[in-house]
């Protein structure tokens, strides 16, 4: 009998844990960098969301799919991580695309309620976003300048 208490007493401490991952409740700011990793020039997407958290280290999750000439991003939820650093910021999130060679690549950046599509042209002096229609998206910085 103490056995199945000391189980049923053990659920309900693990079932009182609070979920971390939530739901986006706003709009995601998106604008391309560049950072160099080692010797290669990686082009990175900065994502931050426009609403404020208590915690300026949450990040925005996302998975990535990657094709030939296709990337598709998906923001899947906000990670309210159990660390909180006492200071308010947005939910971030550095989507890597890679050590890109010139050229136009598709992109998409999509959720469970927004889906987008659009371009990233890669040239020797700029890195471009163009997005004609958003939503649940702003492309806060279309060019970055290399």
């Amino acid at each position: 009998m103490r056995k199945i208490a000391a189980v049923l007493g053990l659920l309900l401490l693990l079932g009182c844990e609070e979920d971390t991952i939530h739901p986006i409740n706003s709009t995601i700011q998106i604008e391309p960098t560049e950072i160099t990793v080692g010797t290669e020039k990686r082009i990175f997407l900065s994502c931050a969301t426009e609403q404020t958290y208590i915690c300026s280290n949450f990040n925005i999750l996302t998975t990535q799919q990657v094709q030939q000439n296709l990337f598709r991003i998906n923001f899947s939820g906000i990670d309210k991580i159990s660390y909180c650093a006492n200071t308010l910021g947005p939910a971030q999130a550095k989507v890597d695309l890679g050590a890109l060679p010139n050229g136009d690549y598709l992109l998409e950046l999509n959720s469970k309620t927004f889906r987008n599509n659009g371009t990233l042209k890669v040239t020797a002096t700029e890195i471009k976003l163009d997005f004609p229609h958003q939503d649940g998206i702003a492309i806060i910085k279309e060019v970055f300048k290399r």
